[in-house]
């Protein structure tokens, strides 16, 4: 399957920033073992799936501070020779351990946001296209994310509670959260086969309508994304279910008022 330019864009950016910061490490750095990128830009999980040893990965929660003791390591567990030499030639700082970027330009907003300019459109709403970038970047705390993480939480999909939750599943292969993007869109109804987030966006940019409705558009798509998530999450944690008509009419009154501004 062909990628989308919105994935190609977001694993060039992740493939480039560990080039460009550096973490530095103290006996009170509160970074996980495991899962921050302090060795080498590389995380010691992403180590040791590499060679096939992800059982190895316990526990998932371990911070730095916990094994580093008198500038000492005191590894938990059986870690391959070379990993270990890797993580003894880390140095340690005696200094406030902190984030600092090398890369040779300054980090600006604008290189992360322009592979993505029809989330982050000229008329977007923050919250809308904040949840929208988040769910590009599969970082919304999905339940194969926080699976992945260790948590052990339900994994099915509160929506339809026939498949595994997930970023892909919930934008909008669920049989619910696509029926919402049909009826606000009903365009959809032309294609093939349901469009994912990706599609969805680079359908509307081929549309023949000018920029304003085309932000329109894009704003809207971002509303649809944010109101899902929402009530996903009331579902969860408010004891709130909303059926598709309310989640609908939400993302209509919010998107009327973020428009009644425009000129």
């Amino acid at each position: 399957m062909k990628k989308s330019i919105y994935w190609r864009f977001l694993c060039d950016v992740a493939a480039r920033l560990p080039s460009s910061f550096q973490l530095s490490l103290t006996e009170n750095s509160t970074l996980s073992f495991f899962w921050d990128p302090w060795c080498g830009g590389i995380s010691i999980g992403d180590r040791l799936k590499s060679e096939h040893l992800e059982h190895l990965v316990q526990p998932h929660e371990l911070a730095v501070h916990s094994v580093l003791v008198n500038n000492t390591w005191n590894f938990p567990i059986s870690l391959p020779p070379s990993i270990k030499a890797e993580i003894l030639a880390v140095p340690i700082s005696t200094g406030m351990g902190n984030c600092l970027w090398t890369g040779t330009d300054k980090p600006v907003f604008n290189s992360f946001h322009k592979g993505l300019k029809h989330v982050w459109h000229k008329r977007y709403a923050l919250r809308f296209s904040l949840t929208t970038w988040m769910a590009f970047r599969n970082g919304l705390k999905t339940a194969n994310n926080l699976l992945s993480r260790g948590l052990a939480v339900n994994n099915s999909c509160i929506f339809c509670h026939h498949s595994e939750e997930n970023h892909k599943h919930l934008f909008f292969e669920c049989d619910f959260t696509s029926q919402v993007l049909l009826k606000v869109f009903p365009y959809f109804n032309r294609m093939l086969l349901r469009p994912n987030l990706g599609q969805a966006f680079h359908s509307i940019e081929d549309w023949d309508i000018d920029r304003s409705r085309k932000n329109f558009c894009y704003l809207l798509l971002c509303a649809i994304v944010y109101y899902l998530w929402r009530a996903r999450n009331d579902r969860l944690f408010g004891n709130l279910i909303d059926c598709q008509n309310t989640i609908i009419a939400k993302i209509k009154h919010a998107v009327n008022l973020k428009i009644v501004k425009w000129k």
